[in-house]
């Protein structure tokens, strides 16, 4: 009798050290490290992390009304724009008691984004996600990922980036990073950020590219990265430039254009970043009788 209570209730410790050292230790243990090389961020929160915050800053963010304006990343991300002015440039919050470790440091931003694939691969999408990608470009990595950015490349040629988990301890510039953290490049960040583009940042100025992108970002590769960086930049950049540039043209060769009274503005994340009702133009012809 003594034996058949005794191994349930060595299954349960067992099964109680394991709970706590997965939800408690090893959390309480990466954000010790982190802090120890300035990284701070919001104190980890037993089991459900620092969900329960970002839920409540974006309810309240999305109950503010929004202004026609360019300055969105408050308004899309608030809980990065806050946390990135209380604890600066990079720091960790926790989803669940997963570390996700936030980088818009520059510099930084364009080492993770040039290091090798193997270093810090893509992120393990949901059973959705997997669903609706398919095994194409996006999903798959290694050898098969080469192979295929080859052949997609001569297609293309005659993809707010997305959580890279580090697989081991590993060194990015001064920082140590610990085994099984997501690193989270805050493009929005980097995109809003008067540091980089002076304080004319949140303007919708167009013109501030008719130099070229270089130019306009002082020669600072990661401070404007609509299709990524390095290794990682979309492999469909060139086709969707072309695309866009015809289409445009070929509108304003005919049309003058301007915004409806009934167009509501209301940026939101739906895996792209797009007007949540649509757009709503008036088009006028350049062309009597057209």
């Amino acid at each position: 009798m003594e034996l058949v209570i005794l191994v349930p209730c060595s299954l349960f410790l067992i099964a109680l050290i394991k709970f706590l050292y997965d939800y408690l230790w090893v959390p309480l243990s990466i954000q010790h490290m982190l802090n120890s090389q300035g990284i701070k961020g919001p104190p980890y929160r037993f089991i459900h992390g620092n969900n329960k915050e970002i839920i409540k800053m974006r309810k309240e963010a999305m109950s503010k009304p929004k202004a026609l304006t360019h300055d969105m990343f408050i308004k899309l991300q608030p809980h990065t724009h806050s946390w990135i002015k209380e604890y600066g440039k990079n720091f960790v919050y926790w989803n669940g008691v997963r570390a996700e470790l936030v980088i818009s440091e520059a510099e930084l931003v364009k080492e993770v984004m040039k290091n090798s694939l193997n270093v810090f691969p893509k992120a393990k999408p949901s059973v959705y996600v997997s669903n609706l990608l398919g095994n194409g470009l996006v999903m798959i990595e290694g050898e098969k990922w080469v192979k295929h950015r080859k052949l997609t490349n001569h297609v293309f040629h005659g993809e707010s980036l997305k959580v890279k988990p580090s697989m081991g301890k590993v060194q990015v510039g001064k920082l140590v990073l610990p085994a099984n953290i997501n690193l989270l490049i805050a493009k929005a960040a980097l995109h809003h950020d008067p540091q980089l583009w002076g304080d004319d940042v949140h303007l919708f100025k167009p013109e501030r590219f008719a130099d070229g992108i270089a130019k306009a970002t002082n020669y600072n590769a990661a401070a404007f990265f609509p299709f990524g960086l390095g290794p990682r930049f979309c492999v469909g950049m060139t086709f969707a430039t072309t695309e866009t540039k015809i289409a445009l043209s070929m509108i304003l060769q005919r049309y003058s254009f301007t915004l409806s009274p009934a167009y509501v503005h209301s940026p939101v994340t739906i895996f792209t970043l797009k007007p949540e009702h649509g757009i709503q133009v008036i088009f006028e012809s350049l062309h009597n009788g057209a």
